[in-house]
């Protein structure tokens, strides 16, 4: 092992500055270490995913090669995410909390999709897709964060994020993204979109109603609002933007919300 720090500026952060931390009650204490643990964890899974799609990407022949480096270098963005978001949890916590497991990720499989065109729908789901809904998600808790340390954070991930999600779209604007593949996706795009939306709502879930305010982090509702604003005014727009018609998809979430 080499005794290298892999971010050579994350020994100098101020992680471990004045926060607001030990005036909490013990209990908010706790609350907000498992919420940024959960951060970490999911951090790392993201990774893992990454680590398929920059395979995908470097395989499909763009011709960009900032769009290859973009993915590659992803993987590593998110396991430095999963040690910030760690080490935040660790300050709540007052104790140095364990590297967390990437939680386990499937291989991609879509209904009705031609071989073919799944690696594409895969870099498309998790990026332009879930990046873009992160990407909202991490302006709230910037929004919900006070003190700077944490905010030095969140902008670093959400600076990221805005990357990552610009992987998605720029696949859909190489020449591999021809009219059929276009086609397949508007009608793929409900299911991409719903199970987006649904694994967002699922970790909204995770939190509570109500969150100390300063922290950087964000209540269910709070969440819900964000994913659902995100959906109509971010994704399915950037889908029409690069000609995929996004109408089946918002039908299809316009039935769940009504469901």
């Amino acid at each position: 092992m080499t005794d290298r720090a892999p971010w050579p500026t994350l020994a100098t952060r101020p992680l471990t500055g004045a926060l607001e931390i030990e005036a909490l009650a013990p209990e908010d204490r706790g609350l907000l270490a498992a919420m940024w643990a959960r951060r970490a964890r999911s951090e790392l899974g993201a990774g893992v995913v990454f680590s398929r799609i920059a395979g995908i990407v470097a395989g499909l022949g763009l011709g960009d090669s900032q769009i290859v480096w973009l993915a590659a270098r992803a993987v590593s963005d998110e396991v430095r995410h999963a040690e910030l978001c760690r080490a935040l949890a660790s300050r709540y916590a007052g104790r140095a909390l364990p590297w967390p497991k990437a939680p386990p990720v499937g291989p991609p499989r879509y209904r009705g999709v031609a071989p073919e065109h799944t690696p594409i729908f895969y870099v498309v789901h998790n990026c332009a897709i879930n990046e873009t809904i992160g990407t909202a998600y991490l302006a709230g808790c910037l929004e919900a964060a006070a003190t700077p340390p944490i905010r030095a954070v969140i902008r670093e991930l959400m600076r990221d994020e805005v990357d990552h999600a610009r992987i998605g779209w720029a696949v859909l604007g190489a020449p591999q993204a021809d009219a059929e593949l276009r086609a397949a996706l508007a009608r793929a795009l409900p299911e991409l979109v719903s199970s987006t939306r649904d694994a967002w709502l699922a970790r909204a879930a995770e939190s509570p109603d109500v969150v100390i305010d300063g922290h950087g982090c964000l209540s269910q509702p709070r969440i819900r609002a964000l994913v659902e604003d995100a959906i109509d005014n971010l994704v399915l727009p950037g889908f029409a933007h690069v000609d995929v018609d996004p109408a089946p998809a918002r039908e299809a979430v316009a039935r769940a919300r009504a469901a």
